[in-house]
């Protein structure tokens, strides 16, 4: 969650520290612990939120170079840069919601209630979302096929 909304590793790695830590704190709060998940999915998701708004991140950028590589797809952090210029053209919230239902295999309702939202405001992000990344990777394909002419 921490990686998909800051897109960089070492700050979305510092973030995760501070959820973890204060889950550590918090989790007495807790009062149902069949909601531990979406429990902690919410905190990473505000401390995400915080950690961009408070400090200048730096992104991942996308190089049409880097990426053209053989072989370059198979290693882990490369997989993962790649992964991350899809959530390029996408506001935090529309990140998470993505990284929410197709990683973490969650409902609109379940999502709703994670990121304090309503199912309807869910499923028109989700939309919206669906339709940034479409345009993004279709101006790709357009640029791409331009300059390999």
């Amino acid at each position: 969650m921490c990686f998909r909304i800051i897109g960089n590793r070492e700050s979305a790695e510092e973030a995760a520290q501070d959820v973890f830590i204060n889950c550590f704190k918090n989790i007495r709060r807790l009062e149902n612990p069949e909601k531990f998940t979406g429990w902690l999915l919410r905190i990473a998701y505000n401390k995400s939120i915080d950690y961009v708004r408070r400090k200048k991140v730096p992104t991942v950028e996308w190089s049409e170079k880097e990426h053209t590589k053989p072989n370059l797809i198979e290693k882990k952090e490369d997989q993962e840069s790649e992964l991350q210029m899809y959530f390029t053209p996408l506001k935090e919230v529309e990140k998470a919601i993505i990284a929410l239902y197709y990683q973490e295999d969650m409902t609109t309702k379940e999502i709703g209630e994670t990121l304090d939202i309503s199912r309807s405001k869910v499923k028109i992000l989700l939309f919206r979302a669906r339709q940034k990344i479409k345009t993004y990777l279709d101006k790709r394909k357009i640029r791409n096929n331009e300059s390999s002419n």
